[in-house]
């Protein structure tokens, strides 16, 4: 399958590369959501190593966060167990002892935390339907056109299901953002692409809400991109058509007059994946549009009014600019930590900096699988992402999704 890299980082922001981690791995499945680990340092001295099943994955591979033991030196094997199953760790260069190794491990496991599994299936004129099973118990059927960017009159992002939109998607659909919607009466997502993010809501909302407490969800995007989103919202309606009230708008960030179809104010306003190949003005009016639709808006009612992004770095440094800009609009985003998603330490200004030693240590001690064997981020090239299969390359993006909010 070939990896779109465009745009992508080499992730090397300063990390020093580390050597392969799991030397025993390949063989490894197991469905086992508890573990209880054993571990033995390569120097045969009995330690106790935190072994903790990681929240929030997407799809079949299992993630741990494994604790470099108080006597283990780079270099040293370390051999431990879980549900029977030997495994062996080699600790990496430039590894030291406390520090928190994140691993990806096996196939087939599913944590309490998970929240949607994607299946994707192609017809013979190679248009992509999605499948995306939500922890309510629906299933989101998600129509990808088989269409290029010059066949749209776009830039073609709107024409596919982008990973920070299924994360955003889980998000909605886990407790951590229980609160945060129960009290919403009107949600606008911007940049909509296929209404994955959005339609996700309506389903966890429908499941809450009595007849009548209806939600009204606003769906935008260019106009080239309304289409799409019809043909799916009519696909998945039935899922909340007797709760929430769904409308579909066109909308060019920055214009100065946005008519939202809905007479109440604005409560949350929703991205995902708005960041990628924009330029500095394009940030600009994205940040008006938030900002016109939640002061403005807003100042009709005493509610809580939230701004919910979800993030895919790609290229950090330019990117940071969209969070200053919405900073000096007086819009201070903050990391969501409640959820399992990706990286959920790191703040907007660390993420991907090469000044950053929090940042350089999570690219250094972050591991992928690449054909099977493993690779520290930090080490991770753009032929390495060509290799990955499916689930391979799906773990690797998540580790670049982080979900930021704003109360106003």
């Amino acid at each position: 399958m070939s990896r779109c890299t465009t745009g992508e980082c080499k992730c090397r922001w300063g990390a020093e590369a580390a050597e392969d981690v799991l030397a025993v791995q390949k063989n490894y499945k197991s469905s086992i959501l508890n573990f209880n680990a054993c571990v033995a340092s390569g120097r045969k001295e009995t330690t106790n190593m935190a072994l903790s099943q990681s929240l929030g994955t997407i799809s079949t591979s299992r993630i741990i966060r494994i604790q470099v033991p108080d006597n283990a030196e780079p270099g040293d094997s370390l051999n431990f167990q879980i549900d029977g199953s030997d495994l062996e760790l080699i600790v990496p260069i430039n590894s030291k002892a406390g520090d928190i190794l994140e691993l990806e491990i096996g196939a087939g496991s599913h944590s309490d935390n998970a929240t949607s599994t994607v299946i994707e299936e192609s017809d013979s004129k190679g248009a992509i339907l999605t499948r995306i099973s939500l922890e309510s118990g629906d299933i989101l059927e998600i129509f990808n056109p088989n269409e290029t960017a010059d066949e749209c009159e776009s830039d073609g992002t709107y024409l596919m299901s982008w990973p920070a939109g299924v994360h955003l998607a889980k998000f909605f659909c886990s407790p951590a953002a229980y609160d945060w919607l129960k009290e919403c009466h009107t949600i606008v997502e911007l940049g909509s692409g296929l209404g994955v993010a959005g339609m996700a809501i309506c389903s966890c909302l429908a499941r809450r809400k009595s007849k009548s407490q209806k939600t009204q969800i606003v769906f935008t995007d260019l106009p080239s991109a309304l289409p799409f989103i019809n043909c799916n919202i009519l696909a998945n309606n039935k899922l909340w058509i007797e709760h929430i009230e769904t409308y579909v708008q066109p909308l060019v960030w920055g214009q100065s007059d946005i008519n939202l179809p809905c007479d109440s104010p604005v409560d949350l306003v929703i991205a995902s994946d708005v960041l990628y190949n924009c330029s500095e003005s394009i940030y600009i009016n994205l940040a008006q549009s938030i900002c016109s639709m939640l002061i403005e808006t807003g100042k009709r009612t005493k509610r809580n009014k939230r701004f919910i992004l979800s993030v895919r770095w790609r290229k950090p440094d330019h990117e940071r600019i969209f969070f200053e800009v919405m900073e000096k609009r007086g819009i201070l985003l903050e990391l969501v930590t409640s959820f399992r998603c990706g990286c959920n330490h790191l703040s907007w200004r660390d993420f991907g900096n090469p000044n950053s030693d929090q940042s350089n240590k999570y690219f250094r001690d972050t591991h992928v699988n690449v054909n099977g064997s493993s690779l520290s981020l930090a080490d991770v090239t753009e032929d390495h992402m060509q290799e990955m299969s499916d689930d391979e390359y799906d773990f690797f993006e998540s580790r670049f999704i982080q979900i930021y909010h704003s109360t106003l």
